[in-house]
C-alpha cells in the first residue's frame, strides 16, 4: 500500500505538471486568437467607418466589448483545466478503493475441512498434490519426511495457497466463498518461530481482554510456567525478550487456546518444549472441544485421541509404503 499510495502521488504530480504546462499553452494560444480576432473584427470596423456606415464611438464600444471578453475565456480555459486535473484526483481516489466484492459467506463454527481433488505445485515444478483428498473432522496428527507437502497442505488450509485444481471445503462451503475475517476468527495457526509485540507480556498473551486474566495465570501454572506470572509486566521485545524459546512457544500457544478457536494448527510448534511440558500440552488438548492438527517429527506425541495421516511426496500413503511407522 506504501508504494502504491507513492506511486499514485508521483503519477498525480506529474499529471499536473503536464497539464500546467499544456494550459500555459492553451492560454498562449487563446490570447493569440483572441488578439488577432480584436485586430480583424477592428479592421473590419474601420473599412466599415471609413464607408461611413458606422459611427466612432460605435467602433470604440466594439472594441471595448472585445476587451472585456478576454478575461472571461481565460477563465474558462483555466475551468476545463482544473476540470481535468479534478478528474485525474478523482481517477487516482477510486483505484485507492477497495474492490467491490461479493457478499461472502460467514461460518459459525468449524465442524470440518475437506480437501476434494486438490492439485498444486510451485510455479511451473511438478505438482506437489495431485487430485489430493483428505477430510478432517477430529484431531489429526500429519506424519512425512521432510519436503513431502506437509507445510503446504498446512498452507492451503489457511489460503496462504491456492489450490490450481480441486477446491478446500469449508462445513460444505467452498473456502473461497468464505468472509476470510470470519474464517480466521475460529481457526489458529501456530509455527515454530513465535511471534511478538513490544509490549508487555500480558499483553501479548490476552491483549486488552482483561477478562481472560484468570484463565491465563491457570494456563501458566498448568504449564508450570509459575514463574512468568510475576513477570507479566515486563515488556518484551519482537523475539520474545527474557523469554527462552520453549517457553516463547507455549506463550504462543496459550494465547492461541485464549481466543477458543475451532481448529488449532501447531505446525512444529512445540519443537522446543521439553517433554514433560509437552506430555501436559497433549493431555490438556486431548479434552478440548476443538480440531487440533499437529505436524511434528516427535512420533512419541501420537496417542489413541488422534487420528494419523502419512504424507510422502504429496500422496497419502498406507504403513505398507511408507514402513510399519506406526504400530497402531
Amino acid at each position: 500500500m506504501k508504494n502504491k499510495l507513492g506511486y499514485l502521488y508521483d503519477t498525480y504530480f506529474m499529471n499536473v505538471y503536464h497539464h500546467d504546462e499544456m494550459t500555459n499553452i492553451h492560454q498562449v494560444q487563446l490570447e493569440a486568437l483572441i488578439q488577432i480576432m480584436i485586430m480583424a473584427v477592428l479592421l473590419l470596423a474601420i473599412i466599415i467607418y471609413k464607408k461611413q456606415q458606422m459611427t466612432l464611438g460605435t467602433v470604440m464600444l466594439v472594441y471595448l466589448l472585445l476587451s472585456y471578453m478576454i478575461n472571461p475565456l481565460m477563465k474558462i480555459s483555466v475551468f476545463i483545466a482544473m476540470h481535468d486535473e479534478l478528474q485525474i484526483i478523482f481517477e487516482r481516489y477510486k483505484e485507492m478503493l477497495p474492490e467491490k466484492r461479493d457478499r461472502k459467506k460467514k461460518i459459525k463454527k468449524i465442524k470440518s475441512i475437506e480437501l476434494k481433488h486438490v492439485s498444486f505445485s510451485y510455479g511451473y515444478t511438478r505438482p506437489l498434490f495431485d487430485h489430493f483428498q483428505l477430510k478432517i473432522e477430529r484431531s489429526l496428527f500429519i506424519q512425512g519426511k521432510t519436503g513431502s507437502g506437509k507445510s503446504t497442505l498446512l498452507k492451503l488450509i489457511m489460503n496462504q495457497l491456492q489450490p490450481t485444481k480441486g477446491e478446500i471445503v469449508i462445513n460444505g462451503i467452498n473456502l473461497q466463498e468464505l468472509d476470510l475475517n470470519s474464517y480466521y476468527s475460529h481457526i489458529k495457526y501456530l509455527n515454530k518461530t513465535p511471534v511478538f509485540y513490544k509490549e508487555s507480556l500480558r499483553t501479548n498473551m490476552i491483549f486488552d481482554r482483561l477478562f481472560l486474566e484468570d484463565k491465563m495465570i491457570e494456563l501458566l501454572h498448568y504449564f508450570m510456567l509459575d514463574d512468568l506470572v510475576n513477570g507479566l509486566d515486563l515488556k518484551l521485545d519482537e523475539q520474545g525478550g527474557f523469554l527462552s524459546s520453549g517457553q516463547g512457544q507455549l506463550v504462543m500457544i496459550i494465547r492461541a487456546l485464549l481466543s477458543e478457536p475451532d481448529v488449532l494448527i501447531l505446525d512444529e510448534a512445540f519443537s522446543n518444549i521439553d517433554q514433560e511440558r509437552l506430555q501436559l500440552l497433549i493431555n490438556y488438548l486431548n479434552f478440548q472441544k476443538i480440531i487440533v492438527i499437529i505436524v511434528s517429527h516427535q512420533i512419541n506425541m501420537m496417542n489413541c485421541q488422534f487420528d494419523c495421516v502419512i504424507i510422502d511426496s504429496g500422496k497419502i500413503v498406507g504403513e505398507e509404503d511408507y514402513g510399519n511407522r506406526f504400530s497402531t
